[in-house]
């Protein structure tokens, strides 16, 4: 017998909505949240101390990163990131195969790390050769229009953000990069901006070049802090790592959540891209 309702078929779909379903087209993108529903990776991939067993680790259905299956892995053990996927469709990974120079996710005593709540990678500097640092598959050019949008925090006044950056090159270039002097840079292959900055809170880091105005600016959360010409000389080098940059002295302390880079000037989306980045940290 046929009924009214033989004829419909179920169809279940995810509701799971990343930032890059919203804003697409990032040359980069890596964070410890799912960005894009299309996205069938993993999120990063983890050494266990004791063995140096390494494992990838997803997100659950809900996009967060599956800190049970982090748990599991490292035990009561350290963790620390081997590879950070790029979530842009890009395959531009974040890696670094030097056990030494590995940032940390795992505590053997306190678990997960945690900045707000939130996972988080952490960076070290211990003076010397110790620091930590993740090189990029590819280099990004910075010889070019760009937004770059990070969540990140340093641990103290006068020490240093992790953020996207390249090795020294007429002095190197780096996107809202807080340095130890408290104030926050901006550099690409073009010259650079710098302003005051002394902000030890969990934050959006927000860089935008336009190469056609010649135009620099950088955000702190939602709060515009530069925006100018570029000044001092030409930088001709990409984007190549997370961390540090031209030696252990000017190595990162902190942590760092997301890294989204577009080769575009993003400024008309930034209201929207804070909103979705700060109802999932909660920053501000």
């Amino acid at each position: 017998m046929i009924t009214p309702y033989s004829n419909i078929i179920s169809v279940q779909t995810s509701c799971f909505t990343g930032i890059l379903d919203t804003y697409p087209n990032a040359t980069i993108a890596h964070s410890i949240r799912k960005l894009r529903s299309a996205y069938s990776g993993n999120a990063i991939r983890v050494r266990r101390s004791s063995d140096n067993a390494e494992q990838d680790i997803g997100f659950t259905s809900a996009g967060d990163l599956n800190t049970t299956s982090l748990n599991t892995f490292c035990g009561a053990n350290d963790g620390f990131v081997t590879t950070w996927y790029d979530q842009s469709g890009n395959a531009n990974d974040l890696y670094q195969t030097t056990a030494s120079l590995q940032p940390k996710i795992y505590d053997s005593i306190t678990g997960v790390i945690l900045t707000n709540g939130k996972p988080a990678i952490q960076y070290e500097n211990t003076g010397g050769s110790g620091y930590n640092l993740l090189l990029l598959t590819s280099s990004v050019n910075s010889n070019q229009t760009l937004s770059n949008f990070e969540v990140t925090r340093r641990l103290a006044s006068n020490t240093i953000q992790p953020v996207l950056n390249g090795l020294e090159g007429g002095g190197g270039v780096y996107t809202a990069w807080n340095f130890n002097d408290n104030q926050v840079y901006f550099a690409t292959h073009q010259g650079f901006s710098f302003a005051a900055l002394n902000v030890t809170a969990q934050t959006i880091l927000t860089s935008i070049y336009n190469i056609i105005s010649d135009n620099m600016k950088v955000f702190q959360n939602t709060n515009s802090i530069i925006n100018a010409t570029p000044a001092g000389a030409d930088r001709p080098i990409g984007y190549t790592q997370l961390g540090q940059r031209q030696g252990a002295t000017e190595a990162a302390t902190g942590t760092v959540q997301e890294n989204i880079f577009y080769a575009a000037d993003k400024t008309t989306d930034t209201s929207g891209i804070w909103t979705n980045i700060n109802t999932y940290y909660a920053i501000y």
